[in-house]
């Protein structure tokens, strides 16, 4: 799956912090107009990351956000030298949290991955178990039906995870998987399986 926040937006987001610090530079810090355009560059640079970073990196975001409002404020008192400051800033750090937001991301894509199979295999040899019936040894037709039940609220479990995790909120779908795995343990074990172990 390849990243909204790609190279090409995070190299323009540098360039926009590199064009902010020629305007402190060419107009001194000091004048309303490079204040306003230094803060419309912290602006877009913002827009680039806000949808991508405010799920996957909410707190580095909020610092970007400090950061714009500090600027903004700077302004409305005058301190244009402040205002281009803190709106270059703003930039610096809003491309610093688009790689965190894609870092963070491929992290919580890897780890959906895993505790999705995991829970996928235990679903599978809970179900391959419940087929073989109660047999000759100590687990009952009431346990297994039992069993059985779980194994389908598991797997619609994991069904709506998958949804969730479609849907860009993986962090949710991992934490919704994680609970359904440690379900998924619990009878595994009552059914004298090791977690992970096919029957």
């Amino acid at each position: 799956m390849r990243s909204p926040l790609d190279k090409v937006t995070i190299m323009k987001t540098g360039w926009m912090a590199a064009v902010a610090a020629g305007l402190l530079i060419a107009c001194g810090g000091s004048s309303s107009d490079a204040a306003r355009a230094a803060i419309a560059q912290a602006e877009r640079a913002i827009t680039d990351v806000h949808a991508y970073a405010i799920r996957y990196a909410p707190d580095e975001f909020k610092v970007v956000m400090d950061e714009y409002s500090a600027a903004r404020e700077h302004l409305a008192q005058e301190n244009y030298r402040g205002a281009v400051r803190s709106a270059e800033r703003a930039v610096e750090l809003a491309a610093q949290v688009g790689r965190a937001a894609t870092a963070n991301r491929k992290e919580l894509e890897t780890s959906w991955a895993a505790v999705r199979d995991s829970v996928s295999t235990m679903v599978k040899a809970i179900e391959e178990r419940v087929a073989r019936g109660p047999g000759s040894g100590t687990i009952t037709g009431e346990q297994l039906a039992s069993a059985k039940t779980a194994a389908q609220e598991i797997a619609e479990g994991l069904r709506e995870a998958s949804k969730a995790a479609a849907d860009g909120k993986l962090l949710d779908a991992v934490h919704a998987a994680a609970g359904l795995r440690a379900r998924a343990e619990e009878i595994l074990t009552s059914l004298g399986l090791a977690p992970g172990v096919s029957a």
